[in-house]
């Protein structure tokens, strides 16, 4: 109910390989902050340098940490924390479509 949405849509010629998150610094205790990575007709891999700690895969990430996913085609992965994820990069090795926000 406290929250406002909007996004750019991009045609595909014009997705990045490098972005930087920006996710709200405030909400409710309860809410988590978030982003996705999402690739399109070809896989690529993604290094992602956090500013909050996440946990993936059972593995627990700090703020700090880089981590190197492989990607297929057609795929999202999603990062949730608790901590303020803005400032953190993300930097592929083929165009990929960034969202953030939060739940």
């Amino acid at each position: 109910p406290d929250s406002a949405d909007s996004i750019l849509v991009l045609p595909l010629s014009e997705l990045w390989v490098d972005y930087y998150v920006v996710t709200p610094s405030w909400g409710p205790a309860n809410e988590f902050k978030e982003f996705s990575v999402a690739t399109h007709s070809e896989p690529s891999t993604v290094d992602i340098y956090l500013t909050g700690g996440t946990t993936l895969k059972g593995v627990n990430y700090k703020a700090g940490s880089k981590l190197t996913v492989n990607l297929p085609s057609f795929n999202v992965l999603q990062i949730q924390s608790k901590e303020d994820l803005s400032g953190s990069r993300i930097i592929s090795t083929k165009p990929i479509v960034v969202a953030s926000g939060h739940s």
